[in-house]
């Protein structure tokens, strides 16, 4: 960490508000979060925001010294010098990562109530609460569904009722200094000393046109292999072998058909499975092209040097480190599924107690953790979707073949779900458990 010569004043901190909204409408790319060099301390050390804009992004920090707390906005092309990745990152950049990457600064405030304070709107549901004072050092984000590391309803304002405050000495002893520091002034006094010491304007650059190439030569690439992938599946004849099946009523089919037949099953079995595996097949091109046109937008937005929209994860999945699988079952209901017994294990550890764990009855499989709000109440309707991704993942490639079987799905809280200790195979106890039946 660095520290200023004085803290920051009222005046400078208006400054500072100004700069920030010449960034408004631009997206919020890159979060990352310093630990506090203090040992135990649970408070940030540092937070950088990086915002992406047309040549590249612009870095703010937000330096949380005890004594002297500074905002830092960055020269356009000037980039702090990359973090030691962490092992865990902390709760404050998971939840920045989940609700606020990918969102574009909306409007800048200043605090009234907390003084020396500024808060950062990312549209209408979504504020980061800074506090630049000393001894007080914090941050805090607001996103609908909760909030890191707490909030207080005393404390909420609309942007409305921001108003221009009124000039206060800078410090407990009413010092007052004449100069005052332009943002330009209070980044190269910090930088000074700055354990974040940046880059030069050449090397931000060349980093971020060389980041813009490897990303359009990985889609490029992505794009060829789907495009393979739609030829291949295209060829493949399922419904003309089982076209012809149907009209002469016989097995011997012509030997280049000979592949798609099965000796051990009957003619009408075979028919059967194959306008079965035809529409399976035809399916998958659909999503296959779906995948195509996005990357090819993907590319375009690329070629034309926007950044690309950042994938938002759930925050449970960060949280558990697990890859996992998203499904979203409604705009406040998101079913999560680990791609392994460990990863179910470990999100049902770091669920909510009033997530629902979802699984089907009597049958190994796979495990669904249905995320909602406190209280949210989920129609059956809403369970059966969710429940019918849970038996397609259990089943996996055997699903088109189970379609109209029906299942009995297990429906809890987390809460009464209890990992068996020392169980590798992902199994639980479970107790005040719901039963509903589903039809794949």
């Amino acid at each position: 960490m660095s520290k200023l010569k004085r803290v920051l004043n009222q005046t400078e901190i208006e400054g500072l508000a100004d700069e920030l909204r010449g960034l408004q409408g631009a997206q919020l790319q890159e979060v990352e979060v310093e630990p506090s060099p203090e040992p135990g301390s649970k408070k940030p050390g540092a937070l950088r925001l990086g915002f992406f804009l047309p040549g590249g992004v612009r870095w703010v920090v937000v330096d949380y010294d005890v004594l002297m707390p500074a905002l830092i906005v960055f020269p356009k092309g000037v980039a702090p010098r990359p973090l030691k990745k962490a092992k865990l990152r902390r709760p404050l950049e998971l939840f920045l990562r989940s609700h606020f990457v990918g969102s574009r600064l909306s409007a800048v405030g200043l605090r009234v109530d907390l003084g020396r304070a500024l808060d950062l709107y990312f549209g209408p549901e979504r504020r980061l609460e800074l506090h630049l004072f000393p001894h007080g050092r914090n941050a805090i984000a607001h996103a609908t569904g909760g909030a890191v590391p707490t909030t207080s309803s005393g404390n909420e304002r609309t942007i409305a009722e921001f108003k221009p405050m009124p000039h206060v000495p800078p410090d407990e002893t009413g010092r007052v200094y004449s100069e005052v520091r332009t943002p330009e002034a209070i980044f190269a006094e910090w930088n000074e000393s700055s354990s974040l010491a940046t880059v030069s304007k050449e090397a931000a650059k060349d980093q971020v046109l060389s980041t813009l190439t490897v990303l359009i030569e990985k889609k490029k690439r992505a794009l060829e292999k789907v495009e393979l992938e739609i030829e291949n599946k295209s060829r493949t004849e399922f419904r003309a072998v089982g076209e012809w099946l149907k009209a002469h009523q016989t097995l011997d089919v012509p030997v280049e058909w000979e592949k798609w037949i099965d000796r051990d099953r009957s003619l009408a079995e075979n028919i059967s499975r194959l306008f079965t595996e035809a529409k399976a097949n035809d399916r998958k091109i659909e999503g296959t092209r779906s995948r195509a046109e996005a990357l090819k937008k993907e590319l375009d937005a690329l070629s034309a040097g926007q950044a690309p929209v950042a994938k938002k994860r759930d925050g449970l999945l960060e949280a558990a480190d697990a890859r996992g699988r998203t499904y979203e079952i409604a705009s406040d209901l998101v079913l999560l599924v680990g791609k392994n017994a460990t990863e179910n294990m470990t999100i049902l550890r770091k669920a909510q107690p009033f997530d629902l764990w979802l699984h089907l009855r009597e049958r190994p499989g796979a495990h669904g953790i249905l995320r909602r709000a406190r209280g949210r109440v989920v129609s059956d309707q809403e369970l059966r979707l969710a429940g019918v991704k849970v038996a397609e993942q259990s089943t996996k490639k055997r699903a088109a073949d189970l379609k109209g079987e029906t299942y009995d799905l297990l429906i809890v809280e987390c809460r009464y779900v209890r990992p068996i200790k020392g169980d590798k195979n992902g199994r639980v106890h479970y107790t005040n458990d719901r039963v509903l039946r589903l039809k794949l």
